[in-house]
């Protein structure tokens, strides 16, 4: 039997999502064709059908496969093709528009869906709408809690309001009378004077001062006790701490009219239309947004269009009671949530009890007083938004967190085990990386909290990690189910039970065997790569005795013929002998630079750093460059003040060695009669800079960018200036090696100015 993890439910809805976008333009075809033929003959029975089975089937086509906009799409497209073919009024021009407008929204959504692993979740619709009015946003907060106290004035300050905190009820009350009368007050429960003291502050002054602005107490206490004073002195909210200040902000929002909310919008359905106009002048005096309806058949369509917020029924009414419009309402999962009213002259209460068995959420009589009415219908409604608004909220909350678990999900591998170690649950990554099936993994214990977890093998303190409620993280190496090794980047999260105890563990990790691999292949090229310049290095040191040996042999037989004075050289002779001589100078200056080079970048040049005066090391290399200076014809000019007392941090003979270079190579690449400029200034980091400018031709931008790489002599290969190539980056590794730096300046026809910064030394130069 072959051994395979498989797909998950996300990957196979995937693939019928796949398969449904190849067919969906078909469809939307054969939809469009079927309404323009109805769309013509209104009254033909068959061809409504038609459309209405094609519609009806995409719907629910669309829900099956997770398509969830073109099913929406499709549904009310299907609720508006039912209520033309079921009005024949005046209407239907009208009714005959809106579904052309819903047909064209439909195409316009099934052209730009495409199927994804990301489920599709609807926007929350609100019922409160951001106000730009201006609104009291002064605040009284009384807390003898200095630290929520200053903590809440900073947070709501950040959200607009301004706040003015009272650390006692004593100097709340006595600045009460000379302060302007705020939007909201916060006020606490207990104080030192008592603890309903917040209570009874505000008792007291709505019984000095009237009625209050509005109040919300935050305690402590959540008991009966205090809760039932707090709504004796009048509260609107009460919230017990720790205080939910998104809670407490968007409550202000509401008492202070920061936030507008949208009209109440209820549906009256009634066959007696006296009643319905009753009943409906009533509410729309009151602001609500009212809708009636006399044939109860046409409800889902109404419902549908207007979204209200309640639907008020009479129970008896021809062709569909109350009750069986109820059911009919609950069967519809968009409106199973929608709060029903009953309203009738009944006075049975049995029938009352088989109304609310049915799916009403009140009872009322026709005999109720109007203000009874409106009482109890605005209660329900606020009810009803209340509930509307958790139930967004909570919808939210579950969208945000269920995007997250998609994240996660295609990123990490994700388990969670019992307080055993036994897993419980293991996402698809999980068995992709392991090899796995969930079949296989649940109920066993969990890889990761196996002996040895952890880079350092330490299973027992992973344990008592997570098991006093702490995360753990850490590198882990496992086997596969084929074997192979896989590695991990895990964190293991606690979740505690109310009594701070874990009851299970999650598990996220990263699959990092990709990047160990690439550190396993970097490891080997790295050896490999240390063999080769040991290699080198050990050919390079064997070839120069070999090459020095016969080379020496040949100069010195150049320069014995030379002076041989028994037989003198004709002149032809002897300009071969000098010819053989320079070239064999020049074949072993490049050995040694390559040998030199090769010893810095294998790390066998010792560094010896110690303080320097820069005047004697200039003094020498001026010395030794002479000759140079003369070959060429440059003078070589510098102000002695410059260099005088200062001293660096370097290696002798190394720093030597680039100066000589740099003003060799000044020397070789200036003009007949040029000069040569040294100088030297202190950096503000600590640095002294000594600087080579010649007077030649300059470096071409183009070549600049070839300097410091080996072999490179940007296009002098070809003259007659004599150079390996090398020099440079010789120079370069030895600033290195010494903590400096090296850099230049050049333009091409006005010279160059090669540059070094050596660290300036700490103490005296000896």
């Amino acid at each position: 039997m072959k051994n395979s993890v498989p797909p998950s439910i996300p990957a196979e809805l995937l693939v019928l999502q796949q398969a449904f976008a190849e067919e969906l333009p078909q469809r939307i075809d054969a939809i469009s064709q079927s309404w323009q033929a109805f769309r013509g003959q209104l009254h033909d029975e068959y061809l409504g059908d038609e459309l209405y089975r094609k519609v009806h089937n995409l719907s629910g086509a669309g829900g099956t496969f997770g398509v969830i906009p073109v099913s929406h799409a499709s549904h009310e497209l299907e609720l508006a093709i039912k209520a033309l073919r079921s009005d024949h009024s005046t209407n239907v021009i009208d009714r005959s528009e809106n579904v052309q407008k819903l047909m064209d929204r439909l195409q316009d959504i099934a052209g730009s869906w495409q199927p994804s692993q990301i489920p599709y979740m609807p926007q929350t619709k609100k019922n409160q709408q951001n106000f730009t009015r201006q609104f009291n946003n002064l605040i009284y907060l009384v807390d003898d809690d200095a630290t929520l106290g200053i903590m809440l004035s900073d947070l709501l300050k950040k959200d607009g309001y301004e706040p003015i905190y009272f650390r006692s009820t004593t100097e709340f009350q006595e600045r009460w009378a000379t302060l302007e009368p705020p939007g909201a007050i916060v006020m606490d429960m207990v104080f030192q004077e008592g603890a309903i003291a917040g209570a009874e502050t505000i008792q007291a002054l709505r019984d000095k001062w009237g009625f209050p602005p509005p109040v919300i107490f935050v305690s402590v206490r959540n008991d009966f006790e205090s809760r039932f004073a707090a709504v004796k002195a009048g509260a609107n909210r009460y919230f017990s701490k720790p205080l939910d200040y998104d809670n407490l902000r968007q409550t202000l929002d509401g008492l202070t009219g920061r936030l507008i909310l949208n009209p109440y919008r209820i549906l009256l359905i009634d066959d007696d239309p006296s009643v319905l106009e009753f009943h409906s002048s009533l509410l729309r005096d009151q602001g609500v947004e009212v809708e009636t309806l006399t044939d109860p058949r046409k409800a889902l369509t109404v419902i549908a269009d207007f979204k209200p917020e309640l639907v008020v029924l009479d129970v008896y009414m021809p062709v569909c009671s109350g009750l069986e419009l109820a059911t009919i309402i609950r069967q519809d999962d968009n409106f199973a949530q929608m709060p029903i009213v009953f309203l009738s002259a009944e006075l049975d209460f049995g029938k009352h009890l088989a109304a609310l068995d049915l799916g009403g959420d009140e009872f009322l009589t026709k005999l109720i007083e109007p203000e009874h009415f409106v009482v109890a219908i605005t209660a329900r409604l606020k009810k009803a938004r209340w509930v509307n608004r958790v139930n967004g909220q909570l919808h939210e909350v579950l969208k945000q967190s269920e995007y997250q678990r998609i994240a996660l999900d295609l990123h990490g591998v994700v388990s969670i085990t019992d307080t055993d170690g036994n897993i419980i649950h293991v996402n698809e990554k999980f068995c992709e990386v392991t090899g796995y099936s969930r079949d296989e993994l649940t109920g066993r214990p969990n890889p990761m909290l196996m002996a040895d977890s952890g880079s350092d093998g330490s299973h027992s303190e992973m344990w008592a990690i997570i098991e006093s409620g702490n995360i753990w993280n850490d590198l882990f190496s496992r086997k596969t189910k084929s074997g192979s090794d896989y590695w991990q980047d895990c964190t293991i999260v606690p979740f505690l039970d109310e009594n701070g105890k874990p009851y299970q563990y999650v598990s996220v990790g990263t699959d990092i065997t990709p990047m160990k691999k690439i550190q396993a292949d970097l490891v080997f090229a790295m050896k490999e790569v240390e063999q080769a310049n040991e290699a080198k290095s050990q050919f390079l040191a064997n070839m120069s005795h070999e090459l020095r040996t016969p080379l020496n042999a040949i100069l010195g037989f150049a320069e014995i013929m030379q002076m041989d004075s028994d037989k003198p050289l004709s002149e032809k002779q002897l300009d071969c002998a000098k010819k053989i001589e320079s070239a064999g100078d020049h074949l072993l200056k490049l050995i040694n630079e390559i040998l030199d080079l090769s010893a810095v970048e294998s790390g066998k040049v010792n560094i010896k750093k110690e303080p320097l005066l820069l005047e004697a090391i200039v003094e020498e290399c001026r010395q030794l460059i002479a000759p140079s200076l003369f070959a060429y014809q440059v003078t070589l000019d510098y102000d002695t003040e410059q260099f005088l007392g200062k001293s660096v941090q370097a290696d002798a003979m190394r720093l030597k060695q680039v100066l000589l270079n740099l003003m060799s190579n000044a020397c070789k690449y200036n003009r007949v009669k040029g000069n040569i400029y040294l100088d030297c200034q202190p950096t503000t980091d600590g640095y002294l800079r000594i600087s080579v400018k010649d007077t030649g031709n300059g470096i071409p931008l183009d070549k600049q960018s070839e300097l410091f790489k080996p072999f490179s002599r940007l296009g002098a290969e070809s003259s007659s200036i004599e150079g390996t190539g090398i020099g440079l980056v010789y120079c370069k590794k030895l600033i290195a090696l010494m903590n400096g730096r090296i850099g230049f300046e050049s333009q091409a026809g006005q010279g160059s100015t090669f540059w070094i910064e050596i660290p300036q030394a700490a103490s005296p130069a000896r």
